[in-house]
C-alpha cells in the first residue's frame, strides 16, 4: 500500500470525527492534514507524512513542525496546535531513529507534538511515542492511536472492508 492510499483510509476514519476539517493546501511532504478546534482555544491536528531517510529524527520532526505551523498559522502562546504525527516508511529505515523522535514534554512550541506514530505499510509494524504527564495523556492520543492501528494494511482486507 502506498502513502496516498493509506492517507485516504486515515481520513475516512478520522474525518469528520474527531477532526472536523481537512486542509487541502499543504506542503508536498505532508500527505494529509486534518484539524479540529475544541473548547475555546484548543486546536489539534493530525498529519501523515512519509519517512525521509536523508534526515535524522530531530531534523525530520523540526521540518514537519515548521510545515504544520506555517500552514495553520500556529503561534506560540497565542495559536498553538497539538499535533499527532503519523510517519509512514519501512521499519528498517525509521526504527533506529524512533527512540530519538519523542513527543514534546512541554508546551513551549507553536506546534506541540503530542504523538509520533510510526507505521510500516508493508509489514504492519508500528511504534507510538506519546506525551504524558504521569498517567494523563493529552489530545485524545489513545483513541486516535486505536484508530490508526485498526486500519487494514492488507489489500484484501481493504477491499473487503470498503467493498472495493
Amino acid at each position: 500500500m502506498d502513502v496516498s492510499t493509506y492517507s485516504e483510509l486515515v481520513a475516512q476514519r478520522l474525518h469528520p470525527r474527531p477532526y472536523t476539517n481537512r486542509v487541502t493546501e499543504v506542503s508536498d511532504d505532508i500527505h494529509l492534514l486534518l484539524t479540529c478546534k475544541k473548547l475555546m482555544l484548543a486546536r489539534y491536528a493530525l498529519a501523515v507524512s512519509s519517512w525521509e531517510p536523508s534526515l535524522d529524527g530531530s531534523a525530520f520532526l523540526k521540518s514537519k513542525r515548521r510545515a504544520v505551523a506555517r500552514t495553520l498559522g500556529a503561534i506560540w502562546t497565542f495559536r498553538e496546535v497539538g499535533l499527532y504525527m503519523v510517519i509512514c516508511g519501512a521499519e528498517s529505515e525509521w526504527h533506529t531513529h524512533a527512540a530519538t523522535m519523542l513527543a514534546d514534554n512541554t508546551g513551549l512550541h507553536a506546534v506541540i507534538v503530542q504523538a509520533v506514530h510510526f507505521v510500516d505499510l508493508q509489514t504492519g509494524a508500528t511504534q507510538l511515542n506519546q506525551s504524558a504527564w504521569g498517567p494523563v495523556r493529552f489530545g485524545g492520543v489513545d483513541s486516535v492511536a486505536e484508530v490508526i492501528n485498526s486500519i487494514p494494511l492488507n489489500h484484501d482486507e481493504v477491499r473487503a472492508e470498503y467493498n472495493i
